[in-house]
């Protein structure tokens, strides 16, 4: 066999058309004829093509076959399958979340799988549980979208009950949907493989962060030792947490962190009891990062070409770019929400005014502590007359 394709040192080496081509009709003439017309459009140049073409496709799907085990180029099915070699699955779609508030007769049941979405769109709502209109006309129900994938829904925005109960009058959500996310890219996928891997074993600062961003629905985590943070004990750290259910991030702190790393908590960490590796209980704690409200005014200078719902548009794209880039200590910048907002039709001024209480006049970019995050929210984005000369 030719040592200069398929498996080599420098990897996989596939035989193009061409090689195909020349080397068959090498061989016809060696145990046929020397003499032998192999020209396009003879009889033996037709055969000779056909068998190339075949021989170059076989080479090709080896090629592929070769790729498919490298995780950098593998696609598909082939891609999830080498990286559950180290454990990883490819996170899927998660269905948004939501608390609906009914009102209503006392005592009227409100059935699971009841029905409401959003007036004029596709985005529907299931509540999880049966509930009961308690003695003062209300009850808040938790729901999910029908859809999975990051569905959103401003604060007020879920009314239209698709399925009617009778005596029941109303719904709405009082706080905008907590987003899901959606189903994971390979991109993503292949970046977040290479990010676990630096756990190498032991329990390093980047791998005990990188078993947390394991955790599905974990936004982003930050560790603190006592270089960093001084009223931290020696050989202790404090971890915090945006984001994921509180169990599934205690057992990946415990698998990941070695043998002498003490946790730190204070009163407002949440403790869990786990078992370790010999089935012993331990506890293991983390923190919430802390919620830093950040409120909105904002005046915008707009054309014929600015849609009907526009002002809401704009307050999901600045929600839509806070839940992705507003991660723990990350300031939020004045002029990072130009961003979102110019991608609204119809806007051609734009003033922000942003600060930490209600009905802010300043335009100054707002700092965040490494232990907390800016939360934004549409029931504080305010919008206000133009003042602006344009």
């Amino acid at each position: 066999m030719d040592k200069n394709y398929g498996l080599t040192k420098s990897g996989f080496v596939k035989k193009d058309f061409v090689t195909c081509y020349s080397e068959i009709i090498e061989t016809f003439k060696n145990k046929i004829n020397q003499n032998i017309d192999a020209s396009p459009s003879s009889v033996f140049g037709n055969i000779i093509a056909i068998f190339s073409e075949r021989e170059a496709l076989m080479w090709e799907a080896l090629q592929e076959l070769s790729t498919s085990v490298n995780p950098n180029y593998a696609t598909g099915i082939p891609l999830q399958n080498i990286i559950s070699i180290n454990g990883i699955t490819k996170q899927e779609a998660t269905a948004s979340r939501v608390i609906l508030t009914f009102n209503g007769k006392s005592g009227t049941k409100i059935p699971a799988g009841t029905c409401v979405s959003i007036p004029e769109t596709s985005y529907q709502f299931n509540t999880k549980n049966d509930a009961i209109i308690n003695q003062n006309g209300t009850i808040d129900v938790e729901a999910e979208s029908a859809t999975l994938g990051s569905v959103k829904a401003l604060a007020g925005t879920i009314t239209k009950i698709l399925n009617p109960i009778y005596k029941i009058d109303s719904c709405i959500n009082k706080k905008d949907a907590v987003s899901g996310q959606n189903e994971e890219s390979e991109e993503d996928l292949k970046m977040r493989r290479i990010q676990l891997l630096q756990r190498a074993g032991s329990a390093t600062e980047k791998g005990i962060r990188a078993a947390i961003q394991k955790v599905e629905g974990v936004k982003t985590s930050i560790l603190l030792n006592n270089e960093i943070a001084k009223y931290i004990p020696s050989g202790s750290i404090h971890l915090y947490v945006e984001g994921g259910e509180p169990i599934a991030i205690a057992n990946a702190i415990n698998s990941s962190r070695g043998a002498g790393c003490l946790l730190y908590s204070d009163e407002k960490s949440i403790k869990i009891t786990v078992k370790d590796s010999q089935e012993i209980n331990r506890i293991v704690s983390f923190s919430r990062p802390k919620e830093k409200q950040i409120y909105l005014s904002i005046a915008l200078k707009t054309n014929s070409d600015f849609p009907s719902n526009g002002f809401e548009q704009v307050k999901s794209a600045i929600i839509d770019y806070a839940n992705k880039n507003l991660t723990i200590g990350k300031s939020l910048i004045n002029s990072s929400l130009y961003v979102p907002i110019n991608s609204i039709n119809g806007i051609i001024g734009i003033q922000i005014y942003q600060g930490i209480s209600i009905n802010p006049k300043e335009s100054l970019n707002i700092a965040v502590e490494p232990i907390e995050y800016a939360k934004l929210d549409s029931g504080r984005i305010n919008f206000i007359d133009w003042k602006g000369k344009f």
